[in-house]
């Protein structure tokens, strides 16, 4: 457990995470890692709590990060360094401008210049962007969450961030296809494919749908498939209305 940086933590419930921080602070007793909380709809097998980690194997490179620009929620670091890369606790904010000012503040502040992963949380379903992932609920109220990693120019170890994809099309086949095919361009622009990815996100707008999204999802895979965490992040969207985004993918890909 001391070698993780970074933890994504989902709760069905934003109510319990008092209680599910003073059980989760046990495991970490110094340096905790830099964290992002966040509540969806619905997790495919009606789990109560939801938890995907990173994890570095050098803990000589590992240290906690204090920020003056990020106070993190609960028992976290502000950011963990490591290996070249700096994991930052989720930022809130009010607005989208708002969380965008404090990351950047932060990322300078530690003293790394880009950031090369991202993802970005709204609660408000009808506001937010394409690239945006709508939640059911934030904590603290909050409009806007943004999780990243930043990283000093140059670093060249190896790793490929892509961040959250789309595609059109009626049905949440056609669209888990057309990402998956910006997934495939993301990665060639790097001299990589998907025989590389090792994790992804997968966010359903309706988790009924989770049969077939995977069976299409499956078919870009024919060897062993990477790790994969999927979420119905929002309420349903009313397609009467029209085709909403049924699906959003983002992955990371390791070249070696």
């Amino acid at each position: 457990m001391a070698h993780v940086v970074h933890m994504q933590l989902y709760l069905d419930k934003i109510d319990d995470f008092a209680e599910v921080d003073r059980v989760y602070a046990t495991y970490f007793p110094e340096d905790p890692p830099a964290r992002v909380v966040i509540a969806p709809s619905k997790m495919p097998t009606d789990t109560t709590v939801e938890m995907t980690v990173v994890a570095a194997k050098d803990l000589k490179s590992r240290r906690a990060v204090s920020l003056k620009s990020l106070t993190p929620l609960g028992h976290a670091s502000a950011a963990i360094a490591a290996g070249g890369r700096l994991y930052l606790s989720a930022v809130y904010g009010t607005t989208a401008a708002d969380a965008e000012q404090r990351l950047q503040q932060a990322v300078s502040e530690a003293g790394f210049r880009t950031v090369a992963y991202r993802n970005d949380y709204g609660s408000a379903y009808g506001s937010a962007a394409t690239a945006t992932i709508p939640m059911n609920k934030l904590p603290e109220n909050a409009k806007v969450a943004i999780s990243a990693i930043a990283v000093r120019e140059g670093t060249g170890d190896g790793t490929i961030f892509c961040p959250v994809q789309t595609g059109s099309g009626a049905t949440v086949q056609e669209q888990v296809s057309a990402a998956m095919a910006r997934v495939q361009q993301r990665l060639a622009q790097d001299g990589a494919n998907l025989s590389h990815v090792v994790a992804t996100n997968v966010y359903l707008d309706d988790i009924n749908e989770f049969t077939p999204m995977n069976e299409t999802y499956a078919k870009f895979f024919s060897g062993a498939p990477p790790t994969r965490t999927t979420v119905q992040p929002y309420q349903t969207a009313d397609r009467s209305k029209g085709t909403p985004v049924l699906v959003r993918i983002s992955m990371v890909a390791v070249k070696d």
